[in-house]
């Protein structure tokens, strides 16, 4: 045996003489014996006594102050000790997943919302015996002819539809209008045939056509009638005869037309008061002669006020007049399926 190994599980150990530990036993003269002997005498133990297995060369001889963690105690605490807990998977991932899928669920219903908003307004297929009713319709505005050919590009040229305004003539305008929409509606019919509504373009368009054909065919009321129902019936019945005239022409009152020729034939009957009074009105003829000698600030201002209407009256007509031909081409591309510029 080696010096220093442990020979059975007692603790108890003396000092030689020679500075060497003596590991020993219970028996006192074994000890004594040591005390004087070189060499350290090894106890034999009892063999009635169970003895302590020998310490292996791996296990760890205690140190006076610090006394390493036996590997029993190592793993006993090991083993009571709860195992940690799996890490929690993040849901990050799975928010911004949603998120995403919020976003492209937006994108896709904003496009199919803006296709099923836009469906009036894109060219629609129309047949090529329904585009001929609608050429035939362009060229009898333009031209007055009823060619199924498309129409040519627009000129800067005088068209059927200024003629018959400039004309002035009531019943050739009335005539004129009523075959346009004998040839617009036949186009319409079939045009709404599918849905029963309207791109907006032809609609507006349809309003536009309305529009010249009120503002061409009531040009002028009747003013020898206004001096009659004057001459008869005084102020009173010559704005009454103003009033039931413009409503039985059926128009919007926010048609700008409209109202200035009212104004106009209202304002007319004020003047009427001015010759009356001056003498210048003879059976139901104003004499033009005596109306030039009056002298009458507020008959001035009237005359002022009349022809400020009368050229508000031309400028709206010639718009309307306008519209009707110069948005025809906006409407021939839609019918002929060409995008708009």
């Amino acid at each position: 045996m080696n010096e220093g190994e442990l020979s059975s599980g007692q603790n108890d150990s003396t000092m030689s003489a020679s500075g060497r530990p003596i590991f020993g036993g219970t028996n006192d003269a074994v000890n004594d014996a040591a005390a004087n002997a070189s060499t350290p005498i090894m106890s034999v133990p009892d063999t009635d006594t169970p003895t302590t297995p020998r310490a292996s060369a791996a296990t760890p001889i205690m140190s006076g102050s610090s006394p390493s963690t036996p590997q029993f105690f190592n793993d006993a605490m090991a083993a009571m000790t709860p195992a940690p807990e799996p890490a929690r998977k993040s849901k990050r991932g799975l928010i911004i997943g949603i998120i995403i899928a919020a976003i492209a669920l937006l994108v896709v219903g904003g496009i199919i919302l803006a296709i099923f908003l836009g469906q009036s307004d894109r060219p629609r297929a129309i047949s090529s015996a329904d585009q001929a009713k609608f050429n035939s319709f362009a060229n009898y505005i333009l031209s007055g002819n009823e060619s199924t050919e498309r129409i040519p590009e627009y000129e800067f040229t005088q068209y059927r539809i200024m003629d018959i305004y400039l004309s002035e003539n009531s019943s050739e305008i009335s005539t004129f209008f009523d075959h346009a929409y004998e040839l617009w509606n036949a186009f319409i019919a079939t045009y709404t045939d599918a849905d029963k509504e309207l791109p907006p373009l032809v609609e507006a368009y349809q309003d536009d056509l309305d529009a010249a054909r009120y503002a061409m065919l009531t040009a002028d009321i009747d003013y020898r009638q206004i001096i009659s129902n004057y001459v008869a019936g005084g102020k009173t019945s010559a704005e009454a005869y103003v009033t039931k005239y413009f409503n039985s022409l059926g128009a919007s009152e926010d048609l700008v037309i409209h109202e200035r020729r009212q104004a106009m034939a209202t304002n007319y009957v004020d003047m009427l008061e001015i010759y009356a009074a001056n003498n210048c009105i003879a059976g139901e003829t104003v004499d033009a002669a005596c109306v030039e000698a009056i002298v009458d600030q507020q008959l001035n201002n009237w005359y002022a006020a009349q022809e400020k209407l009368y050229w508000d009256v031309s400028d709206s007509i010639t718009t309307q007049e306008n519209n009707v031909i110069t948005r025809l081409w906006d409407v021939d591309k839609l019918i002929h399926g060409e995008p708009d510029e």
